[in-house]
């Protein structure tokens, strides 16, 4: 894309001004969780031949969020929080 068009779409639409492979690589970021994780999918969809290409170049922010969420799942719960089967006992007793 002409970058003269990519200013005026940014323009018109009022976004900021990013530049136009900051968000090739947000819009492949995201096409590549939406597709619940498909490299080849995102790949062809890019117009790239080699999907190991695809995945050297985009999925290091996906490992990032994997190592954040497993750090908070394996964080302590809430000491107040109630497990599941206090709360299935809570949701019985109401009911009753």
């Amino acid at each position: 894309m002409d970058i003269k068009l990519w200013h005026a779409l940014l323009d018109a639409t009022g976004l900021e001004t990013v530049r136009r492979y900051k968000s090739r690589h947000t819009a492949a970021t995201h096409l590549i969780v939406d597709s619940g994780g498909d490299v080849a999918v995102t790949a062809k969809i890019l117009g790239h031949a080699d999907a190991a290409f695809t995945c050297r170049t985009y999925v290091h922010p996906l490992e990032e969020r994997e190592k954040d969420l497993i750090e908070r799942l394996d964080a302590p719960s809430a000491p107040d929080a109630p497990d599941a089967g206090e709360r299935q006992r809570t949701e019985d007793a109401e009911r009753a």
